[in-house]
């Protein structure tokens, strides 16, 4: 410390909450986090923190145990950013102090009182019927789709990519799948009578994964996105929506087909509900089946 009563001030702090490693700066415990954790986790979310991380960059050769509430919120009220990169940013730091405090590195979180500004709700854009005519329209090809199942599926990108066969009851015609929250793992989504020729096209290529190249390999998300996906879109001169914009789309088909609440929550996977492709009723699937057949 500079001082002599900086140091007696530091001492009385650590007598109080004793920590390990108190002169670690912020650009030391991001790279001992991210080797332990970005091994656990997708790339995209890898890029997500990552992002995140350059946003910091004033403070990366600061003392971790110095930085404060008002040193981050500076940062979030000084960057135009949009809220879901905010969010990131803010979710980022709760990461880093619950490590910090898991290993005795500091004793609060300063991250959690962040102040985010308040959320653009404006609709995502989703795809028009004329939109979805056009995909249809044109289903002989390999991409196409793929692109319409997500569309009447309603699974996030990362997860349809990620299916294999074991993941669909042929059954009851029925996917289980959905990554992200409890309620969005392993719930069981019924195939639409009208892209069902679409599974059993993809069933028939015998891939590594269920959604799979016409030789049978999987796609990364982001080959996907940038190779097929995006390339697909602009060949049918269709506006480049982000493949996420599928996931809404089908939440949108729901709301116009008014399905009931309940069901639309669960096929989202938005609900506080969770299933396994062993527990799952035939009553209960035959409901989602009829809200989703009202699309």
């Amino acid at each position: 410390y500079n001082t002599k009563a900086e140091a007696l001030r530091a001492l009385a702090v650590y007598d109080v909450n004793p920590t390990e490693r108190p002169t670690i700066r912020l650009s030391q415990l991001y790279d001992e986090w991210s080797v332990k954790h970005f091994p656990r986790i997708s790339d995209k979310s890898v890029e997500g923190y990552e992002y995140a991380y350059t946003k910091l960059k004033a403070l990366y050769n600061n003392k971790f145990t110095d930085l404060r509430t008002s040193h981050y919120q500076h940062v979030i009220d000084s960057n135009e950013l949009s809220y879901s990169a905010l969010h990131k940013i803010r979710t980022l730091l709760n990461q880093l102090y619950k490590y910090a405090m898991q290993n005795d590195i500091c004793n609060k979180n300063y991250a959690q009182f962040i102040l985010l500004p308040k959320q653009d709700r404006t609709e995502k854009e989703c795809f028009t019927e004329l939109d979805i005519k056009k995909l249809r329209d044109n289903d002989s090809d390999h991409i196409v789709k793929i692109i319409l199942l997500m569309i009447y599926t309603g699974f996030r990108p990362s997860a349809i990519l990620g299916l294999t066969k074991f993941n669909y009851d042929r059954k009851n015609k029925v996917l289980i799948g959905g990554i992200k929250t409890e309620a969005g793992i392993d719930r069981p989504v019924p195939i639409h009578s009208s892209v069902q020729k679409y599974i059993q096209y993809f069933l028939h290529l015998n891939g590594d994964s269920l959604i799979c190249s016409p030789e049978g390999r999987g796609y990364t998300l982001r080959n996907f996105r940038n190779s097929y996906y995006y390339p697909t879109l602009e060949k049918l001169e269709l506006k480049k929506l982000p493949p996420m914009r599928c996931r809404h789309t089908f939440s949108s088909l729901l709301v116009r087909s008014a399905a009931g609440k309940v069901a639309h929550q669960k096929l989202m996977g938005h609900a506080d509900y969770a299933t396994s492709a062993n527990k799952y009723s035939h009553i209960e699937i035959q409901n989602l089946r009829a809200e989703i057949e009202k699309i």
